[in-house]
């Protein structure tokens, strides 16, 4: 997420929305695991990130995608509609490959109903994570 002037492009009620419909759709290759959602970005950048993880955080995988919607004469409701799409799409291809198709660690450009957007993941295991921080500190 960028920092700066924040913006939430999604409620917290959209989040839990937009979670819900995922995680009834995937629901029967996503086991244990679920989906959350968020937003953030500036005045001309809207940022969402889905997260498809598990309860312990031994699988987090947040995809974040984003778009400048402003300098393509975009509106917010057709940037936000397009990136859920995205995330959907990728998701949808992601759980239906048994998890063996995966996103660039840094942003990547991606074209979607003619306009430009970046989108990057990276599969964490928070608890090895943590572990190794308490190691190290």
């Amino acid at each position: 997420m960028q920092t700066g002037n924040q913006k939430q492009w999604l409620t917290s009620e959209d989040c839990a929305v937009l979670a819900s419909g995922m995680n009834k759709k995937y629901s029967p290759f996503t086991g244990e695991r679920f989906f959350e959602f968020q937003s953030g970005g500036d005045t001309g950048v809207m940022e969402v990130i889905a997260t498809l993880r598990n309860k312990d955080g031994s699988f987090f995988y947040p995809v974040e995608t984003r778009i400048d919607f402003k300098d393509q004469g975009v509106s917010e409701e057709n940037a936000r509609a397009v990136l859920v799409d995205m995330i959907d799409q990728y998701f949808q291809e992601y759980l239906l490959n048994d998890g063996e198709v995966y996103l660039p660690i840094d942003w990547a450009d991606y074209e979607m109903d003619g306009l430009r957007l970046q989108m990057r993941g990276q599969v964490r295991n928070l608890v090895l994570e943590k572990m190794a921080d308490d190691l190290l500190a």
